[in-house]
């Protein structure tokens, strides 16, 4: 047998006795070997039991010549052969390798892609296994995912595996969604640890608003009132929501700190009921006495709640003052 085939003494086994007592008359006697207990993964090993002498316990009961001594039979054969099974786990246990949040599940972006998981033969790694997967629905749908099945397959000494997957990556704004990987029919003498995984897909394509101001809303030329004005002195501006209208959101504004007392009010919020697609707010010129040259403020578009986004563009609106109280 191969050396890592072979138990070694005071490892793998032990003898109780080195010898066994045959009284007289007695045909048969008994060696007792104790399997020593590991958490080590292991094949079939073996050890052998040889008898290597006999002798008279007292030389008095000798009957004849030494020719009647006790001998071992054939001291070439007179040995037993033992094997200890194959023990803890010696094909491996499949398991996930995952980070999983505090739901329980593998969080993921639409935008995602491919996605690869790696499943872990762990304990013993002895020969070859493998098993199948499947992806399921939880809320999701199977279109969201491809494909949905295969095969994981390990070669001797093989400890990991991939799953390979392609999200499906769509403009349609939705909640988060679920499905479960499951693994499945482990072939080979494995043992399947994790029989399941549950990935969400978090929510996309802006489900509860993508906020902007609206066309028109984005530059106003004001002026401080009075009998001489050719503009106004205040603004409507019309914030729009598109893609996805779930739930309430509230956006929050701002007018740059340099307008403090030129421009009232200097920050609000507006509120987006479910549905709704737009909302608007008003801002005003103080009127003072102060001579000023043309001066402009931006207002800008600062948060949302409930998971709406504020978009990348159109966020910004400014404020044009003309000349007032006759600076020059």
């Amino acid at each position: 047998y191969p050396p890592d085939q072979q138990a070694q003494p005071t490892q793998d086994f032990s003898l109780s006795t080195s010898q066994a007592t045959m009284l007289s008359g007695v045909s048969v006697a008994t060696v007792t070997v104790s399997v020593l207990p590991d958490l080590t993964p292991e094949i079939t090993e073996t050890f052998w039991v040889r008898i290597v002498s006999a002798s008279l316990m007292d030389e008095s009961d000798r009957q004849g010549s030494m020719s009647d001594s006790p001998r071992p039979k054939n001291s070439s054969l007179e040995v037993a052969e033992v094997h200890i099974r194959p023990n803890d786990e010696f094909r491996g246990i499949l398991s996930f390798a995952a980070t999983l949040a505090q739901d329980g599940s593998l969080h993921i972006e639409e935008s995602a892609g491919n996605i690869v998981l790696y499943v872990n033969r762990t304990s013993g790694n002895f020969g070859e296994i493998g098993a199948n997967w499947r992806l399921e629905s939880i809320t999701s749908s199977p279109a969201d995912y491809t494909p949905s099945s295969g095969i994981l397959s390990y070669t001797d000494g093989q400890s990991v595996d991939e799953i390979e997957f392609r999200i499906t990556d769509d403009s349609i704004p939705e909640m988060a969604t679920s499905f479960r990987v499951l693994l499945f029919n482990p072939v080979g003498g494995a043992r399947i640890g994790d029989t399941e995984l549950i990935i969400t897909i978090d929510e996309s394509d802006d489900v509860h608003g993508l906020f902007y101001f609206a066309e028109g809303s984005e530059s106003f030329s004001l002026q401080e009132p009075g009998e001489n004005a050719t503009q106004p002195s205040s603004a409507n501006l019309v914030v729009l929501r598109t893609k996805g209208m779930l739930g309430e959101v509230i956006i929050s504004w701002e007018v740059e700190a340099a307008a403090n007392g030129d421009v009232t009010p200097l920050s609000g919020q507006l509120v987006f009921p479910e549905n709704s697609t737009s909302a608007d707010f008003e801002v005003s010129l103080v009127n003072d006495s102060i001579p000023e040259l043309e001066v402009f403020y931006q207002v800008t578009l600062v948060s949302a709640t409930n998971g709406g986004n504020i978009a990348e563009v159109r966020s910004v609106a400014y404020l044009y003052i003309l000349p007032n109280d006759s600076p020059t």
